[in-house]
């Protein structure tokens, strides 16, 4: 039980990676040239709707579908949104590859916590709750030592490695 639960949780991982990003990806900003409100727009407004709009689409799909094809579908969305924003050079590309990422987290944000309540056994489920919040921290720290890794390489390179290395 406990790989199934560390599985559905993996979105908070995501979540916190991509909330300890947002400090290191300010060079993102001349790489695609973008002005000071479209940065804001990009790293905020974007991913909280993103998250949002992925949380609600999921509990209905999640009741149609399945959470097990959700979460599977989140990953998937997460994955594709971050290449996107990955290998382009373009503000409305990269905002479109962001919000797509976003809407997948926002996916598994919601139905993580549930799949692992309905699956867990009575005995461990409050052990098994914990797992989202551990991989929350761990996908921040996980940022923090990649900055530390990529010090020494070149600015517009190192954005793009840190959100690579997330998908």
């Amino acid at each position: 039980m406990s790989s199934l639960a560390w599985t559905a949780s993996f979105p908070f991982f995501l979540y916190g990676y991509d909330v300890a990003i947002q400090d290191s990806t300010f060079s993102l900003r001349h790489d695609i040239h973008m002005s000071g409100s479209e940065l804001a727009v990009y790293l905020t407004c974007t991913g909280r709707v993103g998250y949002a709009v992925g949380a609600v689409a999921a509990g209905v799909a999640a009741n149609y579908f399945g959470r097990r094809y959700v979460l599977a579908a989140g990953g998937v969305l997460y994955t594709a949104g971050t290449l996107v924003v990955t290998f382009t050079s373009g503000y409305v590309e990269s905002t479109v590859g962001r919000a797509l990422s976003c809407f997948g987290v926002g996916m598994g944000l919601l139905v993580g916590p549930i799949f692992i309540a309905e699956t867990a056994p009575s005995t461990t489920r409050g052990y098994h709750g914990t797992f989202p919040q551990v991989l929350m921290v761990v996908g921040t720290i996980t940022v923090h030592v990649l900055e530390l890794a990529f010090l020494r390489v070149p600015r517009h390179l190192a954005w793009r490695l840190m959100l690579g290395v997330s998908a």
